[in-house]
């Protein structure tokens, strides 16, 4: 299964962001963990099938009146062995 570490930049701290993206997560039956970095960025990383990444991807970018991202990057990792995602 695809895995992809994701860092996004903007206004996604304190504004409810890896509350929003656990939720796409978990629609999406993908598993991983987000976490809060020092620089303000926010890093993911999600694993499932093709399809529900692209659209856990593309849900994500969808703009909302608190999270406004500027940056998303998008990196191919190795599949690891894990049940369920985490907020961090």
């Amino acid at each position: 299964m695809p895995r992809k570490h994701i860092v996004v930049s903007g206004r996604v701290q304190g504004v409810g962001f890896r509350y929003h993206a656990r939720m796409l997560a978990d629609a999406n039956h993908l598993t991983g963990w987000v976490c809060n970095l020092d620089s303000g960025d926010v890093e993911l990383e999600v694993q499932g099938y093709q399809e529900n990444l692209e659209q856990f991807l593309l849900q994500l970018e969808k703009q909302s009146m608190f999270i406004r991202i500027e940056k998303m990057e998008v990196l191919d990792l190795k599949e690891i062995k894990e049940s369920r995602f985490i907020v961090k």
